[in-house]
């Protein structure tokens, strides 16, 4: 196979409307010629189906990538637009891609459609993502409508690329970077707020030097016991190898073994010795309530509220999760000199488990000195005194939200806490933290 000159340039195929389509033949066999790495395709509602158009460039190239630019995630049904893709995907060897976009809004209007927000186009990608991955999805109802049963089969092992295809002055000031994984930007902007996190300079992770049972070599010590540890079999798809990576992972009681991504050590003067098994235990391998808030700004769930909140309250960051992974939020309106020395300032500040030790060279001489108080009122609220380390936390919240729930009232924005003793001093058991959630009446 003959490689491509130029991965990096694209064209569009049948620009605009048009009555001839079948010109974009032609036009993917001269794009191929030129060596372009890929072609887009636009979707009409008349003689521009993207699923046709795309197939038919597909079987006349080798090489090109075809990718839609763009359909929409709601003019097909879920399990239709991923049988379409899956149907391109396979039919091409890996060489579809598809991009999504919200749509016109008068012509979703024309059609009777609803507008697509965040929510649904993170709903969607989701759902196409666990179609394509061979996984049932069932009793699903949300913004991509009712999904009683649908299963596309559970040989499917589809990895296809998605973008975002935005031309609208909201979806344009909507950017920022993601990771793979995550429904939505981690690190980004709108119009009014922009949003990152940070490590907090938390000591997240640990190692553990495991004993493997010599006769079994997937068992190691627990104890005074052996206890078998999990095998899986990762399969990693390569753009442009044939056949998947195969990566054998093995999991003990305190995480993967990691031998395989270390060198050997090499005593001066010696050969190279292998290391013990290391297995390594990293507060990301465990269940974390800390994306919530995060999928609050990525998928607003009332996100309009959020950001008055912001505008009305933080004129400095606004704090969102102590769990060693922090969000901050920052109003544009904000004095971003102040900002940076606030958020520096709670960094060197920030102590407690799962944290390294304080820098014993702070960043500024008198720390508190460039702190101050904004009062803010809260309004309606339950709050509990929780007694105990952070990372129990999210069981208080949740007790503490069933208890205004059974009282019909519901949650209204994000909890509060406020940090009653100094985790330096203290042990975790004995940490007292007031957590304090607004609420509001039920909707008759």
């Amino acid at each position: 196979m003959q490689d491509i000159a130029f991965p990096e340039l694209s064209c569009y195929l049948l620009p605009g409307h048009t009555t001839t389509p079948a010109d974009a033949l032609a036009e993917a066999r001269l794009a191929e010629e030129l060596g372009l790495g890929k072609v887009w395709l636009s979707e009409r509602f008349d003689v521009k189906d993207a699923g046709v158009i795309c197939a038919a460039a597909l079987a006349v190239t080798s090489r090109l990538r075809v990718a839609t630019a763009a359909t929409n995630i709601h003019t097909r049904h879920a399990l239709v637009l991923a049988t379409m893709c899956a149907s391109l995907h396979y039919l091409s060897g890996g060489r579809f891609e598809l991009g999504l976009a919200r749509g016109v809004g008068i012509r979703n209007q024309l059609m009777g459609l609803p507008g697509v927000g965040n929510a649904q186009l993170a709903e969607g990608v989701e759902l196409l993502r666990k179609l394509w991955r061979g996984e049932t999805v069932m009793g699903y109802e949300g913004s991509m409508g009712k999904l009683p049963y649908v299963n596309m089969g559970s040989w499917m092992k589809a990895d296809i690329p998605i973008h975002f295809v935005g031309f609208g002055p909201a979806s344009l000031r909507f950017a920022g970077a993601t990771m793979p994984g995550i429904p939505g930007i981690v690190v980004g902007h709108n119009e009014r707020i922009g949003w990152g996190i940070t490590a907090g300079r938390a000591d997240t992770q640990d190692l553990y030097v495991e004993q493997r049972h010599p006769e079994h070599p997937t068992w190691f010590r627990a104890g005074d016991e052996w206890t078998p540890a999990i095998v899986l079999h990762e399969e990693i798809q390569v753009r442009s190898q044939a056949k998947p990576h195969l990566e054998e992972v093995i999991v003990t009681r305190h995480g993967p073994l990691i031998n395989g991504l270390v060198a050997a050590h090499s005593p001066e003067g010696g050969a190279p010795q292998a290391l013990p098994d290391l297995a390594l235990r990293w507060s990301g391998h465990e269940p974390s309530a800390s994306m919530r808030g995060l999928l609050d700004v990525l998928v607003p769930r009332g996100g309009k509220a959020l950001v008055a909140r912001v505008q009305a309250e933080a004129r400095v960051p606004v704090i969102g999760h102590l769990e060693g992974v922090c969000h901050v939020y920052v109003d544009r309106d904000a004095d971003a000199d102040m900002a940076r020395r606030h958020t520096a300032v709670f960094l060197e500040l920030l102590k407690g488990e799962g944290f390294a030790q304080p820098n014993p060279r702070p960043m500024f001489p008198n720390p508190p000195g460039l702190l101050r108080l904004e009062p803010f009122t809260e309004g309606l609220c339950v709050q509990v005194m929780h007694i105990g380390p952070y990372a129990t936390e999210p069981e208080t919240v949740a007790r503490l939200r069933a208890f205004a729930a059974e009282h019909d009232y519901q949650s209204h924005g994000r909890h509060h806490e406020i940090y009653l003793s100094d985790p330096r001093r203290v042990d975790p058991a004995r940490w007292k933290t007031v957590i304090r959630q607004p609420m509001e009446l039920n909707p008759v």
